[in-house]
């Protein structure tokens, strides 16, 4: 619903899509940058689906809602292939239920990275965990501010200033 009541689509199969005009597909397309497919429950279609992001490679997978597609004891193997697999091949994945409250342990446990940025007061203490650090840290992050946690070489999350997103005016110097 990030697109509100009535989405507008991308309808030139010669653009990528964007985050604020994804194309609408019923099919993986590989040439496309951002696209939604909104099944209502799991089927073989979605299922192909998800074996083409891994073919892909190097690719983003967002579910919004995962009610009837997964259960709290049954995820479907090509979900699961996703989670487990992905990391080797270059895909991110995350899941959420309408709105982020908390990430089910099968997905969780297959991240090795984190960046944490201050969005709501709810989960302070699950998102202070999830980067290994004191909720007191989590809670005084600033705009844009963030941790980064790496759970294979760090032993706790650092703080980063916000990025700088001007651009600089001054060209850079090339060093051969």
């Amino acid at each position: 619903m990030w697109l509100g009541e009535d989405p507008v689509w991308e309808t030139d199969r010669h653009k990528p899509g964007t985050i604020d005009k994804p194309h609408l597909v019923t099919k993986f397309n590989p040439k496309f940058q951002v696209q939604v497919i909104q099944p209502i429950k799991y089927d073989e279609n979605l299922a192909k689906f998800l074996n083409d992001i891994l073919k892909a490679k190097n690719v983003h997978v967002h579910l919004d809602d995962t009610a009837g597609l997964c259960t709290a004891t049954q995820v479907p193997d090509e979900i699961n292939r996703v989670w487990t697999q992905g990391r080797a091949l270059r895909i991110g994945g995350s899941v959420g239920s309408q709105t982020y409250t908390r990430i089910p342990n099968i997905f969780k446990t297959q991240a090795e990275k984190f960046l944490v940025f201050k969005v709501g007061k709810d989960d302070e203490k699950d998102f202070a965990n999830l980067a290994n650090v004191e909720v007191e840290e989590v809670t005084s992050l600033g705009k844009y501010e963030y941790i980064f946690y790496d759970n294979t070489e760090m032993d706790v999350g650092l703080w980063f200033p916000p990025l700088k997103l001007k651009e600089d005016k001054e060209p850079v110097e090339k060093v051969a």
